[in-house]
């Protein structure tokens, strides 16, 4: 390895010269990853605004949570779609399993 002469550090094969390497705190790739089309194309989807029949509006996706709840309240497969889709975005909300068991009544 050679020696810097501004520094004591060695500088050579997996020690770059400290004015060249990356800040702390600072990513090598600031951007991130891009995001996939189809996750983009639907996003914009399901933020668009629906009128609603009674007055008023709200997005798609608040139309499709409010008609997937109603049903869930008849039907238990709307509720278990509906439980494991609030499970995907709230990770640390209980299992699944847990709150159908006692949505049916069932306990130990």
């Amino acid at each position: 390895m050679t020696k810097n002469p501004e520094d004591d550090e060695p500088v050579g094969y997996g020690h770059p010269p400290v004015q060249s390497r990356f800040q702390k705190g600072r990513s090598g790739n600031p951007g991130g990853r891009p995001r996939s089309k189809i996750s983009s194309v639907l996003s914009k989807v399901l933020d668009e605004p629906v009128n609603l029949q009674g007055g008023g509006t709200c997005t798609r996706l608040e139309l499709l949570m409010k008609t997937l709840a109603t049903h869930a309240q008849s039907e238990e497969r709307y509720m278990r779609l509906l439980l494991s889709q609030l499970d995907k975005i709230d990770r640390r909300a209980p299992a699944t399993e847990e709150i159908a068991d006692d949505a049916s009544g069932e306990s130990e």
